[in-house]
């Protein structure tokens, strides 16, 4: 007996000689058969909600106490982390100054919160390149700079064996900061 899929019901069609009908069957041939891939339409779902809700917690300017551990749970896993930093890096990219400021203050909170995954795309190239961009740029608000850079401070004495974070630092240290930051982030 052959099954597949055909329209939205899977059919079972006979192999015997003279047999050619067919029965509609309500589940797949077994249960651990897929036919979807790996990022199914509930986890993309799952995705476009939680940048809905960092986007939510940036323009709220991330005072939802609930709202950000649900974020900071949600970006537990590495699919959902590279999402979140996604989500993160888009703010800190095209924001004004108060979505950055407050794309800076939940990125230290993830940091501090969240999962290793979220630690680890952190230190992703593209989103050191726009910390590094942000930080650097003359067009960057000196609070936004400040508050970026702190938080990048954070990151380094507080996830010492990433050395993406202190690389980075080390670029874009302010004149006479430690090597080894010392910040207290007002978070």
């Amino acid at each position: 007996m052959h099954r597949f899929l055909k329209g939205d019901a899977w059919t079972a069609q006979a192999e015997s000689a003279g047999s050619s009908t067919a029965q509609t069957a309500a589940s797949p041939v077994s249960a651990s058969q897929t036919w979807a891939p790996v990022n199914t339409v509930f986890n993309q779902d799952d995705w476009s909600e939680l940048v809905h809700k960092i986007r939510i917690l940036n323009s709220r300017g991330a005072e939802d106490r609930p709202l950000i551990l649900e974020v900071c749970d949600r970006a537990s896993t590495d699919a959902t982390a590279r999402e979140a930093i996604k989500a993160l890096m888009y703010e800190l990219k095209h924001g004004c100054a108060d979505a950055q400021l407050s794309a800076a203050r939940l990125w230290a909170i993830m940091l501090r919160n969240s999962s290793a995954a979220f630690i680890f795309q952190s230190t992703a190239v593209d989103f050191l390149a726009t910390i590094e961009e942000l930080i650097l740029s003359n067009t960057t608000s000196s609070l936004v700079r400040n508050r970026v850079t702190s938080v990048l401070g954070d990151a380094v004495l507080s996830n010492p064996a990433h050395g993406a974070f202190r690389r980075l630092w080390m670029t874009v240290k302010p004149p006479g900061a430690p090597d080894q930051t010392m910040f207290t982030t007002p978070f």
